[in-house]
């Protein structure tokens, strides 16, 4: 059976992080052959597993560019199609024709969807409205995407069957790898690239990090602060803050990154949707959502004149409401990026009832979701089991 994944809109690194765990999951089950259509910017985020097809955004606008790009994937002899990110882009009809020829040769389409936040569900639902009995059914990742309804046509997947978690061991060979002291704590920072989507400028970055960095550089203990993000104008801030020594890493490593990420004693992330989070709570590890002081960010913006910006002070404003409303975010601890006591907040999480505390509620959920069916499951049978008595 040949499985093809298009990236329609999957431009972010979490959504290719689950599209790769479902394509070996499907591996593990049988040996399919799977393809991956992805644009030149994402090009190293497949698995080398899979056989990698590049194609460009902008060809998707006249019906014969269309039939033209088609004709190229048709060699793909393409059983099944899924594709991510069609509901974002709430059906566009250029994508529209692209699935109509898919669909006249006779393949089953899946959109994969990162979360099922309400706001996807009613893009979904829209998309169905728009193109009447159209034959689309939905994947939604678990533990992001934690079914709190039944949703007809939505298939429910378990991203995480199994918890990494690393021995006292392999952190301290880890730490020793990369040069940090064995007996300092690690504080893993994932940075979303919200410059990509929001046109944010370096300027705002630093304003961000340097109110973080002046925050956490009060903490007691020494700490290892371990920034993830391309962006090397955060270079400049590296050296040491109090007992705090900054160090900026470039997101491209991926081995560094996982091994960093499961040895860490807390992980910080400024988007409640990113994988890292979602790893580390399937590691036991503590993690803290920064929520950004909205005053303080339009006052920011206001002053630097930056109208472009509101978008991106609507995302955040999504991305609180979504942590007060699914279920998976219960798991992640909060606090202001601003608040002069963020470090106490840190700290806190540091300690080892605290820590014990997090790990029975991160273990008690991770083990509600094993009854979701594996990804083998999902495109092989038409109705996946769903039983609401596990939340």
């Amino acid at each position: 059976m040949n499985i093809t994944f298009f990236a329609l809109s999957a431009n972010t690194t979490g959504d290719y992080v689950f599209l790769n765990t479902f394509a070996k999951q499907l591996l593990e089950y049988s040996n399919y052959q799977i393809n991956f259509i992805v644009t030149e910017e994402n090009f190293n985020y497949p698995d080398s597993l899979f056989t990698k097809i590049i194609w460009e955004p902008t060809i998707l606008l006249e019906k014969k560019e269309i039939e033209k790009f088609y004709q190229k994937i048709k060699k793909l002899s393409t059983n099944i199609l899924i594709i991510s990110g069609l509901p974002q882009i709430q059906g566009s009809y250029n994508h529209y024709q692209l699935l109509q020829l898919f669909l006249e040769d006779g393949v089953k389409v899946f959109n994969f969807l990162y979360d099922n936040t309400p706001w996807n569900i009613s893009s979904a639902n829209f998309l169905k409205k728009a193109y009447g009995n159209y034959p689309l059914e939905f994947i939604s990742t678990c533990p992001i995407a934690t079914p709190y309804e039944k949703i007809a046509d939505f298939h429910y997947w378990f991203s995480y069957p199994d918890s990494i978690v690393l021995t006292k061991q392999q952190k301290n060979l880890t730490k020793e790898k990369n040069n940090l002291s064995l007996t300092e704590k690690i504080i893993f920072m994932a940075v979303s690239n919200w410059t990509k989507f929001f046109a944010i400028t370096e300027e705002y970055y630093l304003f961000i990090f340097e109110k973080i960095i002046e925050n956490l550089a009060k903490i007691k203990q020494k700490t290892n602060f371990i920034v993830i993000n391309q962006a090397n104008f955060l270079s400049p801030l590296s050296g040491i803050y109090g007992n705090l020594k900054f160090q900026s890493l470039d997101l491209q490593d991926k081995s560094t990154y996982d091994q960093l990420l499961l040895s860490s004693d807390l992980v910080l992330s400024d988007n409640a949707r990113q994988s890292s989070m979602v790893r580390a709570n399937a590691a036991y590890i503590p993690t803290l959502l920064f929520k950004n002081d909205l005053s303080l960010t339009e006052s920011f913006l206001k002053k630097t004149e930056k109208e472009k910006f509101l978008p991106f002070i609507q995302s955040l404003k999504n991305i609180e409401n979504i942590v007060k409303n699914e279920k998976y975010y219960h798991l992640l601890n909060t606090a202001d990026i601003f608040s002069p006591t963020l470090f106490i907040e840190v700290e806190k999480l540091l300690q080892k009832d605290t820590i014990n505390q997090i790990r029975e509620k991160q273990k008690r959920y991770f083990l509600s979701l094993r009854h979701l069916p594996k990804s083998w499951e999902i495109i092989r049978k038409k109705n996946d089991p769903f039983n609401p008595d596990h939340f």
